[in-house]
């Protein structure tokens, strides 16, 4: 038993210093951003930071409630270990803006009516989160003496957050997969190509499209987990060392990762209140532009080097 605990404690501080890590990537990831530093820009970086932070936490908590070093509150560790997962989800729902924005900041053909896209994301965030207030507060008034536990919840309050954190990462994953695929991979070769056409933005179209499969893939699974982990415990010591490396640490570090190759080869993406962002001289997917002006006259792009 004491080599279990001995095992399990460095499992939990293997993921507090990658999420330490992960956090300081937020912060110079925020720092090296070639966009305009506006509040969208901002937050999504702040989400991704606070996120990574709490989770740290949450497990610095599970060790201290595995050691017994002191009492922790049953609901405080749930809200710890459960809140930090709804912030991801955010960062998740803020890359599909981003990545769409920054994939039409390039191109002739806008499918997508961004200002309507981020109405809806916003509202949807905001609808989740007052539900998980009313849960939450309901949890730690109707049941304020429950018993710590790190494998499941243990309040039918926990229990139903814990079914939508499900649904959510179910819904999110194929809602951003199919998306994607609907309005620009699947019309990419007759209605976007002649904007990139370049072999480093052949390449890096491959490798982004990896990177949001697997995201949706990790999220898939992810839902399915999280349903199984309200009935069933898992209690092997390298249990969430596998889950959160896995299905939160690799998805979300990727994802930052092609958000920033996105915005670096795109230019000077601006997410404000114009609906897109023109092509400027300077973008690296752009080699084309002057090629695209001349065929498309009509176009908003038409007068950018006037």
């Amino acid at each position: 038993m004491a080599i279990t605990n001995t095992y399990y404690d460095y499992s939990h501080i293997a993921l507090i210093s990658l999420y330490t890590l992960l956090a300081i990537s937020s912060i110079i990831s925020f720092m090296r951003s070639t966009t305009k530093k506006n509040v969208f820009i901002i937050f999504f970086h702040l989400v991704l930071l606070i996120a990574s932070l709490l989770r740290a936490v949450s497990f610095s908590l599970f060790i201290v409630n595995e050691e017994n070093v002191r009492t922790i509150d049953g609901n405080l560790l749930f809200l710890t270990n459960e809140l930090p997962s709804f912030f991801y989800l955010t960062f998740f729902s803020m890359a599909l803006l981003l990545s769409v924005q920054i994939f039409q900041g390039t191109l002739v053909v806008k499918a997508v009516d961004m200002q309507k896209l981020k109405t809806v994301v916003i509202i949807a965030n905001v609808i989740v989160y007052i539900i998980l207030a009313i849960l939450f507060i309901l949890d730690f008034v109707l049941f304020p003496n429950e018993s710590a536990s790190v494998d499941q919840p243990t309040s039918v309050f926990q229990m139903i957050i814990q079914f939508i954190a499900a649904f959510i990462y179910f819904i999110t994953a194929v809602t951003f997969f199919v998306f994607l695929f609907k309005t620009y991979y699947q019309h990419y070769d007759d209605k976007f190509a002649d904007a990139v056409k370049t072999q480093e933005s052949v390449q890096f179209k491959k490798r982004s499209n990896s990177i949001i499969f697997f995201s949706f893939l990790c999220f898939l699974i992810r839902a399915v987990m999280t349903c199984l982990t309200i009935f069933l415990k898992l209690g092997f010591w390298y249990k969430d060392l596998i889950y959160y490396l896995l299905f939160e640490i690799i998805p979300i570090s990727l994802l930052l990762y092609i958000i920033n190759e996105m915005a670096y080869k795109a230019g000077n993406i601006v997410f404000g209140d114009r609906p897109y962002s023109e092509v400027n001289e300077n973008s690296r997917l752009t080699e084309t532009s002057g090629y695209l002006i001349a065929k498309y006259s009509n176009s908003p792009i038409s007068n950018i080097n006037k």
